[in-house]
């Protein structure tokens, strides 16, 4: 079950993220390069989102940070340099998609610990 993180190395958690991201980057630009600077964060919101379900909070943070730096590194004015955004309305959507993220990881990581709980009580009633 993808809730249950029992058993898993921590590691993975953080390697699901990267790899979900390089992909949104990939798909991003090789696929949907039509799109130049529209819908930036099209196919990052899926990694994040896969990220944040397999290994919860941590790992969607992860996501989310770099996600944001390859969305302003490519996609973003200008473009070539991470850490500068020029236009206001670009500075507003990085602002918005880190902070849907966030709440995508938040929720994924109480799934989480709700499944913990769940297992946890399971096992007291089978004692």
């Amino acid at each position: 079950m993808v809730w249950d993180r029992t058993g898993r190395p921590k590691w993975k958690y953080y390697f699901v993220a990267i790899v979900a991201v390089a992909i949104g980057t990939a798909v991003r630009g090789q696929l949907l390069g039509g799109l130049e600077l529209r819908a930036t964060y099209v196919t990052f919101f899926p990694a994040v989102m896969v990220a944040a379900v397999y290994g919860g909070f941590n790992a969607g943070l992860l996501a989310t940070i770099l996600s944001a730096l390859a969305a302003s590194m490519w996609w973003i004015e200008p473009v070539g340099n991470p850490l500068i955004i020029s236009d206001p309305m670009d500075l507003l959507g990085v602002a918005v998609f880190a902070t849907s993220c966030l709440m995508i990881s938040f929720l994924a990581e109480s799934a989480h610990c709700a499944q913990a709980r769940a297992n946890e009580a399971e096992a007291r009633a089978l004692v």
